[in-house]
């Protein structure tokens, strides 16, 4: 992690691939989803595309078997970025909204339940505006 903070994103992608072996040994499925989005991340911002898409599609199926659903919305928007990249605005929408929906509703139990923190995951609602804009309700 901080190799991807400082900029280093050669041992950034070493060390996360690390994690995510020692994830996939270890059987730890939020640990291999959290991996798989991270990768996901690196590889959308070095432009490699379809690696990306199979990384954070890794990840939203692990995150859904774990039955994780901040890890599965943080795929999500993951996904809705790499769309936003190829410029395919129909497709971030149904992305985005799942994303939101699913952090709207921990938010929502967070608040009922008086923890109501600032822990949540904000990069979904970054979506929110070109989502809005590339179909309508």
């Amino acid at each position: 992690m901080i190799a991807y903070f400082t900029g280093d994103m050669g041992r950034a992608v070493l060390e996360y691939e690390f994690a995510l072996r020692f994830a996939r040994d270890g059987g730890d499925g939020l640990q291999l989803a959290t991996c798989t989005n991270d990768l996901a991340i690196l590889a959308l911002e070095d432009g490699r595309l379809a690696e990306a898409e199979a990384y954070a599609r890794e990840s939203i199926e692990v995150a859904r078997t774990a039955t994780d659903a901040i890890l599965e919305s943080n795929a999500l928007a993951t996904l809705a970025d790499l769309r936003i990249g190829e410029g395919d605005l129909a497709a971030v929408r149904p992305l985005a909204c799942d994303a939101l929906r699913i952090q709207s509703s921990r938010w929502s139990e967070a608040n009922r339940r008086g923890r109501c923190g600032v822990g949540t995951d904000v990069r979904a609602w970054s979506c929110a505006p070109v989502a809005r804009q590339s179909a309508p309700l």
